[in-house]
């Protein structure tokens, strides 16, 4: 909290707050000398200004079903190399940069702030809460599901900034939003993604493939897949089998051009199975 602040809320409430340094833990403390009400006042304006301070921090996690099997990971490779090779393609489209470390090919279930280690049991706690309820919504465990065709949910195809991987399961959906609903009620989760409600709404499952925040900053923040999402629309990644669900950290570095995601990407597992670790090479 800042120091102004800080002042603005003590004058304003008539209390005086004592708050753990920068890397302590523990509670701040709310004194006042006028009554029990001033306290309350000052508790409920922190607790809005906590909310707003979450709201508005980048996230620091998402959930993932890792997708990266020999099959797909093979058939990703191929489709890597005939495009990188096709010159029908735009030279900037075939930036290397572009394309997904195959041990990282996942479906993405939701985003997640995560702020410390109790927020991430929380999370965790959440997600194998529901164990029983995402088995009985598979016909079986583990479960195969298959990835076929390249496609973007932008208007433009000659300016898009994600292409992924499709896939159609009712099983797997339902699966999906049944965790991101459990982390939304949670509070660790966002309620809205772009205006619309995350609890009214179903996860848009891919399993990226190219992706235009991967390349360097001096690139273009969007790329020209008209040709690749023409070529390769029918395209068939195979099959993974889902038999965990993880949490990724999204980690940052600072570059000369400033933050941007790091290489590494550590994920633990939430349901059954040892932890995984994902890199990109």
């Amino acid at each position: 909290m800042r120091g102004t602040m800080r002042r603005e809320l003590e004058e304003s409430t008539e209390c005086r707050l004592t708050i753990p340094r920068k890397g302590q833990t523990g509670n701040i403390e709310i004194k006042s000398f006028v009554g029990l009400e001033n306290v309350q006042r000052c508790l409920d304006r922190i607790e809005l200004l906590v909310a707003e301070a979450r709201r508005t921090a980048p996230l620091t996690h998402f959930v993932a079903i890792p997708c990266s099997s020999p099959e797909v990971i093979h058939a990703f490779e191929m489709f890597k190399e005939a495009v990188m090779g096709n010159e029908r393609v735009p030279e900037d489209s075939r930036n290397p940069e572009l394309f997904t470390a195959p041990i990282k090919l996942h479906i993405t279930v939701c985003v997640l702030w995560l702020f410390d280690d109790e927020e991430q049991k929380k999370a965790a706690d959440v997600i194998n809460g529901c164990r029983d309820e995402i088995i009985a919504l598979l016909p079986q465990v583990p479960f195969e599901v298959d990835v076929n065709g390249v496609e973007t949910w932008e208007d433009d195809p000659a300016n898009v900034k994600v292409i992924y991987g499709g896939m159609r399961s009712e099983p797997i959906q339902n699966m999906c939003d049944l965790i991101r609903k459990k982390l939304v009620i949670a509070g660790v989760s966002p309620s809205k993604e772009k205006s619309i409600s995350t609890l009214d709404s179903s996860v848009r499952m891919h399993m990226t493939l190219m992706k235009s925040t991967y390349a360097s900053r001096d690139k273009p923040k969007a790329f020209d897949a008209t040709v690749i999402l023409d070529e390769y629309k029918d395209y068939h990644f195979g099959t993974f089998t889902i038999n965990k669900v993880s949490t990724v950290i999204i980690e940052t570095t600072r570059t000369r051009t400033g933050p941007r995601k790091s290489q590494q990407i550590h994920a633990f597992p939430l349901v059954s199975i040892p932890p995984d670790i994902y890199s990109r090479n």
